[in-house]
């Protein structure tokens, strides 16, 4: 399958978040994340699959996850696959604390069926996926299924 890479501001309530919510008692993750948030904004775009969603692409994945994951899709992605919008691999907290808020949010969007046309294209390449990050992941990668990124810095948790 092939796709545009777009870049888009989106009401966060539009994507599913497959990240669940854990436990803040590590270095207070969520609210340190979330008050970073709400006072300078979103440096980083979230990473969002449009209209495919391959659970089983996950290679950390269980059947039974995979399995879980694909019943946890909202009813209405579940019977048009064109309207799947699903945060995938880098963003699930910074979409957490965008739904809780009701925050638009930066995202760039593997778009399989062409359902943001009107939208900025980026180049499926790494050097313009990056333009749109602040931090800069450990490595950005541009394949067949998306945009995948590895040990985006959370500076959040920086001292300041």
């Amino acid at each position: 399958m092939d796709y545009d890479l777009r870049y888009v501001i989106l009401d966060s309530n539009l994507i599913f978040n497959i990240i669940e919510m854990k436990s803040d008692k590590e270095e207070d993750f969520f609210t340190k994340l979330e008050a970073s948030i709400l006072d300078e904004g979103f440096r980083n775009p979230i990473l969002v699959r449009c209209g495919w969603y391959p659970v089983e692409s996950f290679s950390f994945a269980s059947k039974s996850w995979c399995d879980q994951t694909r019943s946890n899709l909202p009813k209405e992605m579940k019977e048009d696959s064109k309207k799947i919008l699903v945060s995938y691999n880098s963003g699930g907290s910074r979409l957490w604390v965008a739904q809780k808020h009701k925050l638009k949010i930066p995202c760039l969007i593997a778009d399989f069926i062409g359902r943001f046309s009107d939208e900025q294209l980026v180049k499926k390449t790494e050097k313009d996926a990056l333009r749109f990050f602040k931090d800069m992941p450990h490595r950005l990668k541009v394949g067949s299924r998306g945009v995948t990124v590895q040990n985006l810095p959370q500076v959040h948790l920086e001292e300041k």
